[in-house]
């Protein structure tokens, strides 16, 4: 499959995260515990038959993915806090600015280069969101920290990204998501440890609802999202790919009307012209061509 549209499925499946957490209606550590350990069991069905576990024998991989999993547990456990705690579209946009945080962190430690048509992108696509969601950030005081995490969330997210390339590029990437996913799981459960008083009550006790929403975030989000996002880390820009993360808001906010009744202000028209012109400008950063043969091992593992 073409990568760009491996890219556009990862990016409307990762945007449906928050629409299905708020539908869940649980616990954030329930939600994480269930959805992280259960896509952690079936990816190492595919490692038992595709990959080596030889890379766990170098010290220092232990250090990589020990760290990729605990900032993945940081950002998805402040990420669905934002999301329950605060609405839709403040937890978006608010988590829409992760692309400013891993481009500095990519500049500082990893030394790339910002281009004179990323840098418009980037442009664009803040102009749309601000357009969007004009009068939509609500910083009353039972949503302030609902904000702060949607906030903390963005961070996090921006190095959590930049420890997966990193990572990736020493440990098979099925191999890489089964720890990922199963060691952040239980930072999950060690977070209900501390939040609820029967914690096995609450892992046990979920409704059709949220097991059907925790069904949604394993195969969306989860699976279609993180794990093909992060194949494509290898061999593309990381700025180029979180810049166009800022496209999320569009597609979350459109399932949260329908879901919740989440009105967006009538001048979406503007908006929508600048996100295509941003997605214009993203689209041509890098040769196709190059990508596509650059990318053929990455997408021969993926099918």
């Amino acid at each position: 499959m073409n990568p760009y549209w491996q890219y556009l499925i990862s990016i409307f499946c990762l945007s449906q995260s928050a629409n299905l957490v708020k539908w869940a209606n649980a616990p954030v550590g329930v939600i994480g515990f269930w959805r992280l350990l259960l896509t952690s069991l079936i990816l190492l069905t595919i490692v038992i038959q595709r990959e080596s576990a030889s890379a766990l024998k170098v010290p220092k991989n232990w250090i990589y993915l020990l760290a990729s999993s605990v900032f993945l547990f940081l950002h998805l456990f402040t990420y669905k806090y934002s999301a329950v705690h605060t609405s839709i579209a403040n937890c978006m946009i608010l988590f829409s600015l992760n692309p400013l945080s891993t481009a500095l962190i990519s500049i500082l430690f990893f030394k790339e280069k910002i281009s004179g048509r990323l840098a418009i992108a980037y442009a664009l696509a803040f102009g749309a969101l601000i357009l969007l969601f004009q009068g939509k950030i609500q910083m009353g005081s039972e949503m302030w920290l609902g904000n702060l995490a949607g906030m903390a969330s963005a961070l996090l997210f921006s190095v959590y990204l930049l420890l997966c390339r990193a990572t990736l590029k020493k440990v098979p990437q099925f191999l890489f998501h089964v720890f990922l996913y199963f060691a952040a799981s239980l930072l999950f459960f060690g977070s209900l440890l501390v939040t609820e008083s029967h914690v096995a009550n609450s892992l046990v006790s979920i409704s059709p609802r949220t097991a059907l929403a925790i069904a949604g975030l394993i195969l969306l989000p989860t699976l279609l999202g993180h794990t093909l996002f992060n194949s494509l880390l290898k061999k593309l820009n990381v700025s180029w790919m979180s810049c166009g993360k800022l496209v999320e808001p569009m597609f979350s906010s459109l399932i949260a009307f329908f879901l919740f009744q989440e009105v967006l202000p009538p001048t979406a028209i503007l908006p929508t012209y600048a996100h295509d012109a941003s997605k214009f400008a993203l689209s041509n950063i890098v040769d196709l061509n190059a990508l596509q043969s650059n990318t053929t091992g990455i997408v021969g593992n993926m099918g």
